[in-house]
């Protein structure tokens, strides 16, 4: 009976010891299919992983995991690992490439809108600096553009005494899609101004184009 129990131990050991090589094999196969953006392949590895006690709470994994299943279309996946990365674990990365993906997509609906603008403001009130800050501020007001409320991402950065080169092109189209075209070109020219102090012939290159 022990040497039983003995060969079935060194059998349980070795047979977990292949495992264990087999997803560290899926997990660089993954990485390998995500990099040459191979999403299917790269969705079906990470689906073998995410659900490993190795890998279950590995953030930078569940957030590869997502861009895949994002990108290959995989929703009811995507909404799971989003589930999970924003709400439960407040894994900030995942936060900016939602918020990112959405902006990038164009025109969001109301709720979607609402959602990520609560997520972003409160990112804004618990920013432990003033980049963070700032990068947070200018993801609300493009939420607030997507969402079509000018108003709205022009307030975000109401009291506000600095303003980058990005935030005065957000402000800049929310102001004329209002109607403010004056204003978008102080704004426009604040940018150039801004620009111009850190890098003279991005500026002129800007102020070719923007005129």
């Amino acid at each position: 009976l022990i040497m039983l129990l003995v060969a079935f131990t060194v059998f349980y050991i070795n047979v977990n010891k292949n495992r264990g090589r087999a997803y560290g094999g899926y997990y660089q196969a993954a990485l390998e299919a995500l990099s040459s953006q191979d999403f299917k392949q790269a969705d079906f590895l990470f689906a073998k992983l995410i659900h490993h006690p190795s890998y279950k709470d590995n953030d930078q994994l569940l957030f590869r995991a997502l861009i895949a299943a994002s990108s290959n279309g995989n929703l009811t996946r995507a909404r799971a690992l989003r589930k999970k990365l924003v709400e439960q674990r407040q894994f900030e990365p995942a936060k900016r490439w939602v918020a990112e993906n959405s902006i990038r997509k164009g025109k969001m609906s109301q709720t979607e809108a609402a959602t990520l603008a609560t997520m972003a403001q409160s990112m804004i009130d618990e920013a432990p600096d003033a980049i963070y800050a700032a990068h947070w501020r200018k993801t609300l007001a493009q939420i607030m553009l997507s969402k079509g409320d000018q108003a709205a991402a022009v307030a975000v950065f109401d009291g506000i005494d600095k303003l980058g080169p990005d935030a005065r092109l957000i402000m800049a189209k929310a102001l004329l899609a209002q109607g403010n075209a004056d204003a978008a070109v102080s704004q426009l020219r604040q940018m150039l101004s801004s620009i111009a102090s850190e890098d003279p012939k991005h500026a002129f290159y800007l102020r070719e184009n923007v005129a």
